[in-house]
């Protein structure tokens, strides 16, 4: 039998302490009679481990036992904004969760909102009782963004993002959870980064019939105040449709719109759908104002309705021609 030695201990301290880095957490009795205590942080790498049959308190039904940020990962996971290490006792954690941010919006240049659709049919109808996804696409001079930089808020529910892309410059990719328990209607989407504040606000509706979306794009008294004079392909210029492929555009030219009205304060409704504007353009020679939004590429071939919403505000429609790309 060999002798355990200073330098066996050595070792053995050494393993434990790269196990307890991946979160491994049960203490170990050594040989010399020394406890080296199992440690549970918010910190380590989010770790679980598998029981086949009675090894975690000798029950047959405890299949896995997470570490601690494995723990608070699941609720992140699962919807909530935010997840809370509390206390550990023994074998248990207890932890707070919430669905709201724990902190107000700040006063920092906003985000800019310029495409919402669903992440998998990247289209922009969402089902309440689905595990559904939202890709949120956006513009902010922030630079080096990550999830914990990125505040989404779908309805009344704040989200960590499980994903955040740089796309290029200024522009950003953020995934979120569609919020469990969404009432079926319509529901605001916003950002803000860091201490921003909230971009502007785009509306997506969950479990929202094609009938009910219809409406949406019905003008109010107010919005014959301005008219959508010409469509087009923002890519191509054809006029009358669009070309569905990667980052499809759609450019409209607008008569009469309000006087102090930017990206953020017009809505491109196509079918029922709002599209964020990606670009307004000051008035021209012959008093209209080009806006472009994008368009997602999941979107049906057909001939749909399209208006200008500003406010309370929409207008006529016109339509326009979904096509193909060749």
């Amino acid at each position: 039998m060999r002798a355990w030695n200073a330098a066996s201990t050595k070792k053995v301290e050494k393993e434990i302490a790269r196990l307890q880095n991946l979160g491994w957490y049960h203490s170990v009795e050594l040989p010399d009679g020394r406890v080296i205590p199992g440690i549970q942080t918010p910190h380590q790498l989010p770790c679980m481990e598998f029981y086949e049959t009675t090894e975690l308190c000798g029950q047959f039904d405890n299949w896995v036992g997470p570490n601690v940020a494995c723990l608070l990962s699941y609720c992140r996971a699962a919807g909530f904004a935010r997840s809370s290490l509390e206390s550990v006792i023994h074998h248990r954690a207890h932890e707070t969760c919430s669905r709201n941010w724990d902190r107000p919006a700040g006063l920092e240049e906003p985000p800019h909102v310029v495409g919402v659709e669903n992440s998998a049919s990247h289209d922009r109808r969402f089902a309440a009782n689905r595990d559904e996804y939202v890709s949120i696409w956006f513009k902010s001079s922030q630079r080096k963004l990550g999830d914990s930089d990125v505040f989404p808020q779908i309805g009344e529910y704040g989200l960590r993002p499980a994903l955040v892309l740089n796309t290029g410059q200024d522009g950003w990719h953020a995934i979120v959870k569609l919020p469990p328990g969404l009432s079926p209607g319509w529901h605001e989407v916003k950002i803000r980064v860091r201490d921003s504040a909230y971009s502007n606000i785009v509306r997506v509706g969950v479990g929202v019939p094609t009938v009910e979306r219809h409406p949406r794009g019905v003008a109010t008294t107010e919005g014959s105040r301005f008219e959508i004079k010409s469509v087009a392909d923002g890519k191509t210029w054809e006029p009358d449709q669009v070309r569905m492929r990667p980052h499809a555009c759609i450019s409209l030219w607008v008569l009469g719109l309000p006087p102090v009205c930017s990206a953020a304060d017009a809505i491109v409704r196509l079918d029922g759908n709002d599209l964020p504007s990606l670009f307004v353009s000051e008035v021209d020679s012959a008093g209209l104002r080009q806006i472009n939004a994008l368009l997602p590429s999941g979107l049906r071939s057909g001939k749909m309705s399209v208006n200008i919403a500003v406010g309370t505000s929409v207008s006529e429609p016109v339509y326009v021609e979904l096509v193909p790309a060749q």
